[in-house]
């Protein structure tokens, strides 16, 4: 089975997307959503949940709404502008990783597969 990652943004590819799914690839495969389609994307399951900072308007209030729905899934919050205050509020809220985006598929691979290790495994009946 391959895993599937959900990456919440821009609907479309950009070009930060497309080296993320190519840093992916080896792992599994890469769906795009904006942020007004995550709640019919929930019957799909997710090995991880990115989430682009910048194209979304509230990052910790969106990381709490999925934190709720999947509990079990590692939600990366990804940023071009890291802050400790958004660091912060990522994490209270629920986020797994903070990560500054980069183009460098190979420390993308590396970071998200890390974070996969680290991850719970999913319970039973978990849906997202």
């Amino acid at each position: 089975m391959v895993a599937t990652f959900l990456l919440i943004g821009h609907k479309g590819e950009s070009h930060w997307s497309l080296v993320l799914s190519q840093a992916l690839a080896p792992l599994g495969n890469l769906e795009i959503a904006s942020e007004e389609e995550i709640d019919e994307r929930f019957q799909n399951q997710y090995e991880a949940i990115i989430i682009d900072a910048g194209a979304v308007d509230e990052v910790p209030s969106l990381v709490s709404h999925l934190r709720v729905r999947c509990p079990a899934t590692p939600i990366v919050v990804a940023t071009a502008s890291p802050t400790w205050q958004l660091a912060r509020e990522a994490y209270q809220a629920g986020a797994t990783d903070y990560i500054r985006k980069t183009v460098d598929q190979e420390e993308l691979y590396a970071i998200l597969a890390d974070i996969l290790s680290r991850a719970l495994p999913p319970r039973p009946g978990e849906t997202i």
